[in-house]
């Protein structure tokens, strides 16, 4: 048998013989990356999905504010941050219909929980991805903050949730509001500048 698999093995070539016999005749050979071993790998960490960005931003990164992000950084962290915040408000809901309470006191105190838990990680994220576009340090946190700023004055000014101001102040945290959150969408989707 070995002379008749040698024989096949000159006149068809090693590498058909050995297609033929792996069942993998006709199909286009994938190519690997090998250790020293022989045996395939894949890079150790991927550099996507919600679980990197979150150990990145969060344990790697909570303070930093040099270097760049990457738009994937960026829209992981703040997707994971965003489905946390979400299931933590319908889940509280869940509760408080349950168990017959206000839900909205309870959501606001864990979502500011959370959310002063995430500032500065999220003040470095934006700053870290303004730098990746070319901007300083200084209009990164500056642009944040008025942001954040916006993002707690626009349902408080309009909805009267926790006094009354005026309709004209409400209108005009609204308009800044938007204003930011369409910046925010240029921060976030423009591509970064090349090095």
């Amino acid at each position: 048998m070995k002379g008749k698999v040698a024989g096949l093995r000159s006149q068809l070539g090693a590498s058909a013989l050995d297609a033929v016999y792996s069942g993998n005749a006709g199909l286009p050979q994938i190519k690997t990356r090998k250790t020293m071993q022989g045996v395939a790998m894949m890079k150790p960490q991927a550099e996507w999905g919600p679980l990197w960005a979150v150990q990145r931003v969060v344990f790697q990164q909570y303070f930093k504010f040099d270097g760049r992000a990457r738009r994937a950084e960026y829209w992981w962290f703040l997707g994971s941050y965003l489905i946390v915040a979400l299931t933590m408000g319908v889940v509280v809901g869940l509760l408080g219909r349950a168990f017959q309470f206000r839900p909205e006191p309870v959501a606001l105190v864990l979502s500011c929980a959370l959310a002063a838990g995430c500032f500065p990680a999220l003040l470095a994220l934006w700053v870290r991805r303004c730098r990746d576009l070319g901007r300083s340090k200084m209009e990164g946190a500056l642009t944040f903050l008025g942001l954040f700023l916006m993002s707690i004055l626009s349902p408080i000014a309009s909805g009267g949730i926790v006094l009354e101001l005026p309709a004209l102040l409400g209108q005009v945290c609204d308009g800044l509001f938007l204003a930011g959150s369409c910046y925010s969408l240029y921060v976030g989707l423009w591509p970064g500048q090349k090095t």
